[in-house]
């Protein structure tokens, strides 16, 4: 296998082909328009603003006011569980503790969801990923056959890549269907990546990532890729250094990082990982209660995407339409529960569960994007950046935050 951990190694290994040129002069020229405009530094500057004026409180009041009992919009589909069983057991997912029977969904069942959803004409694609990796799951072929033959696409397929080397044509094939190629990758480093992803090995995924980018940059019709990175005190250290690691794979604009949260079997990890103090973080009121529907391998409906022990079942895709199950009482119970803050009544997996202030979230991915599409210097600078910023975040010192991030 590679060990690769530069991309001086991996522009060695991987000539630019004529459409990553053509990608590659139009990533710089984004950024000379970027440059220009400085909008990601605005929104940066803009959300530092709002957190210095709005209290957490209010914050959420403000996000709050349109949330009802009932839910206005009908139901989408976004996640449709076509296995709950994954080849590692990342610990801030802990798959491995889910207490519902490991299983694949059946086609009968994958068809009538999709059937639904091509009756509604409201979803045009959909996700294949809960608190499984779908690649782990051999009959993936006939899922997106099925997907295919109603024209329902594939958001993107959201990925650990460790066994992309097995599904590889799989991916490939139905291209015409499937819209994004994600992997979720924690680290830069081997020792980081492997203590987050456990069971994972850094130079399998830099192996798989290579092999597919080659392939990728053949293509006539290649794959927008992307990162998505959960941020933890293990490796807030190296959080600038990935996007020299995999810019192979994809660009420093398509890696995504987001705050651990609490939406786990154990919450051990969240509680002695999570880089910023409670008054950051929420359990109530969830926008997952309000928002598309999540369909387990058995057909059960549930309000929340990594839903492990069945807390969150509302009803079942069998019981009736989606419109009316979107709305029934026991749905409705919990919304009433998270709507006044009553944490006794929540289900039993939304009282341990936080989500983070998403200000934070806008604040690091736009500090990090700005940094790489406008001042382009080194890694070791942002981080530098990064590691000072933290503390005054953490002390609320916007001002300097602010200081801080104009400097750069």
């Amino acid at each position: 296998m590679i060990g690769l951990t530069s991309r001086k190694i991996a522009k060695s290994i991987l000539p630019r082909s004529a459409i990553d040129k053509l990608r590659n002069f139009a990533i710089h020229k984004e950024r000379r328009q970027y440059g220009r405009q400085g909008a990601r530094l605005k929104t940066v500057l803009e959300t530092l603003k709002s957190l210095e004026n709005v209290s957490g409180e209010n914050y959420l009041k403000l996000h709050q006011d349109h949330l009802e009992e009932i839910a206005a919009s009908p139901p989408v589909v976004g996640e449709i569980e076509i296995n709950d069983s994954c080849n590692i057991d990342c610990l801030m997912c802990n798959t491995s503790k889910a207490t519902r029977p490991k299983g694949l969904m059946d086609l009968i069942t994958f068809e009538r969801v999709i059937n639904e959803i091509a009756e509604a004409g409201n979803k045009s694609s959909v996700s294949l990923h809960t608190i499984g990796d779908p690649l782990s799951n051999k009959r993936l072929p006939k899922y997106l056959e099925i997907l295919r033959k109603y024209n329902i696409h594939v958001g993107a397929i959201s990925t650990n890549a460790l066994l992309l080397h097995k599904q590889m044509d799989t991916v490939f094939e139905y291209r015409d269907i499937i819209d994004q190629f994600m992997v979720s990758i924690d680290g830069s480093s081997k020792h980081i990546y492997e203590k987050i992803r456990k069971g994972g090995n850094f130079e399998q995924l830099h192996e798989n990532l290579l092999a597919f980018t080659k392939r990728n940059n053949a293509s006539q019709n290649p794959f927008p890729t992307w990162i998505s990175s959960v941020i933890t005190t293990d490796n807030y250290s190296e959080l600038a250094y990935m996007p020299s690691v995999f810019d192979y794979f994809t660009p420093p604009s398509h890696i995504t990082y987001s705050l651990l949260n609490g939406v786990t079997a154990d919450d051990a990890y969240f509680s002695a990982s999570k880089i910023f103090d409670d008054d950051y973080y929420r359990c109530s009121p969830c926008h997952f209660l309000w928002g598309e529907v999540h369909v387990q391998k058995n057909g059960d409906l549930t309000a929340c995407v990594r839903d492990y022990n069945g807390d969150l079942v509302f009803g079942n895709i069998e019981d009736g339409p989606l419109e009316k199950e979107f709305n029934n009482e026991k749905i409705r119970a919990m919304r009433r529960a998270h709507l006044i803050g009553d944490v006794e009544k929540l289900p039993t997996m939304c009282q341990t569960c936080f989500f983070p202030d998403n200000c934070l979230n806008v604040i690091i991915n736009g500090t990090i994007h700005y940094y790489y599409e406008h001042v382009n210097g080194s890694s070791a600078e942002l981080q530098q950046c990064l590691n000072k910023m933290l503390p005054l975040l953490k002390e609320k010192k916007f001002e300097e935050v602010e200081k801080l991030i104009l400097a750069l």
